[in-house]
């Protein structure tokens, strides 16, 4: 067993949430230890290929984009558009993406990273116990080489499935098998012409998988699928949602997860196949590249000391603890059939530090898909826009609680939203 040097605040995933919480808490002068049980940084963006940002733009389809949060957020589309040299988003029905590819946003994070000092990062590594200590926590985690151990004043559970509560004892949840989100399957393609993006043809794209499907030459699954070029370096990626063996789904059973994972493969396989051989725009594609993990948009949740809810997110309530702003829609993709939206009566909607707060331990906060919400008000704030912006503000309420200030209200204070 290692005993490494202590911090003040240890970050638990490196997906948008922890590379954001980690960057915050740093530059509020305190040491960060982040802790990844991949070999990169980027979470569901570098794993997952998800190659979109969704939740930096306010709700306005009738003006030019505007950013949601400052900041972290902020800083990040900044450097992505330099990155892409794109000039700005793109509309997508009545809200604006910001493309990027998952190779890209790893660079960008793994840069930020670097430049700070006293962030130290352990990769393909993992948490086996927490406890309480005399100085605030201890981990232990594991690495390829040996067993760690780090004291700690403050954590911030940015695992996307509330693994901190579940070490701890303390309070999570999870819906339903049958309500969870469905998982997704996004792969790329090389070599396909750019009409593919046009959306005269997604249209009838559209049109033909649901003929493809009644004639039996597609399985029902392929009725969600959705693709799009990258503007950035001409890839296709291509999303399907799964249906995931609905009453039985879990997201935390690997068996679940691996057996998703090859359907999930399956499928590209027939759906490459399909687009090969109808649309001339796809006779030269290359081979599948698949994504290292299944994209899963829900798995358990914490209970903080607020719970954020649908109606909140839709009426605007307004909070005094608010440290950042939803700005995607209620995104439910309930079944393999595609997305329902619902929308805000506002641009934006408020994110109070108390449900990125635990209402059990001291100096433990929550970031990105597993904040205490529910689970409509989650189909909104999981998206990675909004993951960097409570990010961001965990990592600076993790590093004013280090420094003596415990009082959600003062730490939000504190905040720039």
């Amino acid at each position: 067993m290692q005993k490494d040097s202590p911090v003040d605040v240890t970050v638990i995933g490196g997906g948008s949430a922890g590379i954001a919480a980690a960057l915050a808490a740093a530059r509020k002068g305190v040491r960060v230890m982040l802790i990844e049980r991949s070999e990169t940084l980027g979470g569901m963006s570098a794993l997952a290929n998800v190659n979109t940002f969704c939740g930096l733009y306010r709700q306005n389809e009738k003006a030019p984009p505007q950013l949601a949060n400052k900041g972290i957020a902020s800083e990040f589309a900044q450097l992505i558009l330099k990155d892409s040299e794109l000039t700005g988003p793109t509309r997508m029905g009545k809200v604006y993406v910001l493309p990027h590819t998952p190779k890209n946003f790893s660079k960008i994070a793994r840069n930020l990273i670097a430049a700070e000092p006293l962030i130290n990062c352990a990769f393909l590594s993992s948490c086996e116990a927490i406890e309480k200590s005399s100085t605030g926590y201890c981990i232990h985690y594991e690495s390829p080489q040996k067993r760690h151990q780090i004291e700690t004043k403050s954590i911030i559970d940015c695992s996307a499935n509330a693994c901190v509560a579940g070490l701890l004892g303390g309070h999570r949840v999870q819906e339903s098998s049958n309500k969870l989100q469905r998982p997704s399957y996004v792969f790329s393609l090389t070599g396909v012409s750019s009409k593919a993006g046009s959306d005269h043809f997604k249209i009838q794209l559209s049109l033909d998988i649901v003929h493809a499907i009644r004639q039996k030459k597609l399985p029902e699954a392929i009725m969600g699928a959705s693709l799009r070029i990258s503007p950035i370096d001409d890839l296709c990626f291509i999303s399907i949602d799964l249906e995931a063996s609905r009453d039985q789904w879990n997201p935390n059973d690997p068996t679940a997860v691996a057996s998703s994972l090859s359907a999930g493969a399956k499928l590209a396989e027939t759906f490459t196949d399909f687009l090969k051989a109808h649309y001339p725009a796809f006779h030269e594609a290359g081979p599948i590249q698949p994504p290292k993990q299944l994209g899963i948009r829900e798995s358990y949740r914490w209970v903080g000391q607020y719970e954020l809810t649908k109606e909140d997110l839709i009426h605007g309530k307004s909070f005094e603890d608010t440290v950042a702003f939803a700005s995607w829609p209620m995104e439910l993709r309930e079944t393999h059939r595609g997305a329902k939206f619902t929308f805000f009566k506002n641009e934006v909607a408020s994110i109070p530090l108390r449900c990125l707060t635990s209402k059990e331990f001291k100096g433990i906060y929550f970031a990105g898909r597993c904040i205490s919400a529910d689970h409509e008000a989650s189909a909104s704030t999981r998206v990675m826009g909004t993951c960097l912006a409570t990010g961001d503000a965990t990592g600076q309420a993790a590093a004013a609680f280090s420094r003596g200030i415990s009082d959600p209200y003062e730490q939000a204070s504190m905040i720039n939203t």
